[in-house]
């Protein structure tokens, strides 16, 4: 759990920033998010906190996966194909 908690809002955050001062904010403010409504979800759900956390971490890093603007699936499936000959 260590692991997922310092490299998910990393990871995620790469998709959506592209310098190393945007990416510590969003990583930051991802990182706040989570922790928050993993708290929310834990006590709500009654699981333990580490893992509610843990598990809010994963769904906005797969969020962030599919409609990230920097590398995200969505994007690199609509962007043009260019053939070279």
């Amino acid at each position: 759990m260590a692991v997922g908690l310092m490299m998910l809002p990393a990871t995620a955050a790469r998709f959506w920033a592209g310098r190393i001062w945007s990416l510590a904010l969003v990583a930051g403010g991802i990182s706040a998010l989570s922790g928050l409504a993993g708290l929310l979800l834990s006590f709500h759900a009654q699981w333990p906190s580490g893992p509610a956390i843990v598990l809010v971490a994963g769904a906005i890093y797969l969020v962030s996966l599919a409609i990230g603007p920097r590398g995200g699936l969505l994007f690199e499936l609509r962007k043009p194909r260019v053939d070279h000959p």
